[in-house]
């Protein structure tokens, strides 16, 4: 091979090179491209799906509270309309704190989780309005962790289960009921616990409780809110029922 001919294949090969090289570089930019478009398309579907995520819970959310302020309100204006006859100055002290408490409700706005400290405060107000109705017959035990009042739960998670405490805890043979509600905390969940000394539940009595529109409502915000995270039981114990709540911890 002479120089002329050892040029032109060096010349060759060097094109080649540059060819190759030129072909390199335009797929890796279209690599690039295409890889740059396709994860933008797929966090733009992972947003839109959070979106529609968060609008479905945010309607279910509404939805379960809608259904239980009312329960909850013809339940407790029942309340003042049998004390309306039998003392009238237990009525208005009982339509102030009802007052007091749908006001609470009501600058909750659409916030489906509130502080503890919140929360308490609105039980006080719907324990006020038991108290005076029932009088002698009903005594309230509250143990609370003051150190998690400012952790959140769910808007009025505590009173459909006091509610049925009261229902459900009164016979014959015990007309004196007392009702403990203890809250704290276990590892790393929040424990919200009431028991009573009332009658144990009869397995018929416990299905239709669970049920009812009230309990129905808890486990549904509890599963909506914090899914497999969160516990419900009711059980019996040797005198009274038992009802625990536990989730996980969350601050404001």
């Amino acid at each position: 091979m002479n120089f002329a001919d050892y040029s032109i294949k060096a010349s060759l090969d060097r094109m080649i090179y540059v060819i190759d090289l030129n072909f390199l570089i335009y797929f890796a930019m279209i690599f690039i491209i295409y890889t740059y478009y396709y994860l933008k398309q797929v966090k733009e579907s992972e947003k839109q799906k959070m979106q529609l995520e968060s609008q479905l819970i945010n309607t279910r959310m509404k939805m379960l509270s809608s259904q239980l302020q009312p329960h909850f309100l013809f339940n407790t204006l029942n309340s003042i309309s049998a004390l309306v006859e039998m003392d009238a100055k237990k009525a208005q002290d009982t339509i102030a704190d009802l007052s007091d408490l749908l006001r609470e409700i009501l600058y909750s706005g659409d916030n489906y989780q509130v502080s503890l400290r919140k929360e308490v405060r609105m039980l006080d107000y719907y324990l006020n309005i038991l108290t005076l109705r029932f009088s002698d017959h009903l005594v309230v035990e509250k143990q609370i962790d003051e150190s998690l009042m400012d952790h959140l739960v769910p808007s009025l998670i505590l009173q459909p289960i006091i509610e049925n405490s009261v229902k459900h805890g009164y016979s014959y043979h015990n007309i004196h009921l007392k009702i403990k509600i203890e809250i704290f905390k276990e590892n790393k969940n929040l424990v919200l616990r009431v028991s009573n000394n009332g009658k144990s539940l009869t397995e018929e009595q416990e299905a239709l409780l669970k049920k009812g529109v009230g309990i129905s409502n808890i486990k549904d915000r509890l599963l909506t809110l914090y899914g497999k995270k969160a516990q419900f039981k009711i059980r019996n114990k040797e005198i009274g029922v038992e009802t625990i709540i536990k989730i996980p911890f969350s601050k404001t």
